[in-house]
Formats: C-alpha cells, sequence, structure tokens
C-alpha cells in the first residue's frame, strides 16, 4: 500500500514538474522628447554626423520579482519613432539595420532583436542602441521615443501534491472490500 501510494506521489510530482511556464510582457520607454527624462528639457535631440550618441534599454526594472537567471526571452522588437532624415542621409541603428527616410513627419521603424542580440539581452538585462551616419556633411536625425518591449517566460512552479492520509486510503479499501465480500441475495420473481 505504501508503495503504491509512493509511487503515485512520484508520478503527480512528476507531472506538476511538466506544467507548461507562462509568459509575461516587458517594456522600456526612452522618451527624447524629455517626458520620462526630463533632463532633456522637453526638447528633440538631434543627432548630427555620427556624434556617438547611444542610449541603452533596460529590462531589469520590468521583470517582476524574477532574476534574469529564472526567465527566457521569447521575443523582443526595439522601435525607433524619429524624424528629421533630410537629402540623401543615410542612417542606420549598428546592428539593427537602416532607417527610413523622413523629413518633418515623424516615423516609426520597427527592428526584431537577433538571436545574438537577444542573447546579449538575456545575459545582462540591457542593450545598447548607436545610430550611425553613412553620408557627409551636416545631417541630423531627430530622435523623438524608442521603445524595447517583448514578452518572456517564467517557468511555473509546482503546487505541492496534496496526497491523502494513508488511514483515510484503508478505510476506503476496507470498505470496498467489505461490500464486495458480502453477497447480494438476488430477488425472486414472482
Amino acid at each position: 500500500m505504501k508503495k503504491i501510494l509512493m509511487v503515485l506521489t512520484v508520478l503527480l510530482g512528476a507531472l506538476a514538474s511538466c506544467l507548461p511556464a507562462h509568459a509575461a510582457s516587458f517594456a522600456d520607454l526612452v522618451d527624447f522628447t524629455g517626458q520620462t527624462h526630463p533632463t532633456l528639457h522637453y526638447t528633440y535631440n538631434d543627432v548630427a554626423d555620427n556624434a556617438k550618441f547611444s542610449w541603452t534599454h533596460s529590462i531589469l526594472d520590468d521583470l517582476g520579482s524574477y532574476g534574469l537567471s529564472e526567465i527566457k526571452l521569447l521575443d523582443t522588437e526595439l522601435s525607433l519613432t524619429y524624424a528629421k532624415t533630410e537629402g540623401n542621409e543615410n542612417w542606420t541603428l549598428t546592428g539593427f539595420g537602416a532607417l527610413l527616410k523622413t523629413v518633418d513627419q515623424p516615423l516609426t521603424t520597427a527592428f526584431i532583436l537577433s538571436t545574438l542580440q537577444l542573447g546579449q539581452l538575456q545575459q545582462t538585462g540591457q542593450i545598447t542602441i548607436l545610430p550611425a551616419e553613412s553620408t557627409t556633411g551636416a545631417d541630423t536625425l531627430r530622435l523623438i521615443e524608442s521603445r524595447l518591449s517583448g514578452h518572456f517566460e517564467i517557468p511555473k512552479k509546482a503546487e505541492p501534491v496534496n496526497a491523502p492520509e494513508p488511514s483515510t486510503i484503508l478505510s476506503i479499501l476496507l470498505g470496498l472490500g467489505g461490500l464486495s465480500a458480502v453477497k447480494i441475495k438476488p430477488r425472486s420473481r414472482g
């Protein structure tokens, strides 16, 4: 009897540990208009001719009570809203790709993080963005907003298995055994 209970407990525990994890989301915003960064005095930030301007996104504050080692990043997207890429200017985000050209109308370009970038973010919780311009002259890029968002997997913790008391199981088995030992007489027809 104890062996059966032990086997059932082990099987239920193994089943609970195989439960799927659930996902949560994160988002980190860098607002270049100063709404979340007042030190920029509510002005746009113009980047001129590879000025080596960069910014860093961090997901560490968006993981709740979990640490980087407890989660697994599933997907991550970087979206940049910008304006004022005039003329023949060619701007890129180093390691991400090219930005489209726009004059005064804000434009948003989104990039999916590569496996390497996702690995870096998983390891450090941060990723640095560096705009680069491949043309010459007094070219500008007006940054408005940068958003890093995505999903991460949280392993589901197994709940403790509630096994019945051995005496309860024994009582049920004895009751069933007693019922099977009693012969029920068929009713006579008549």
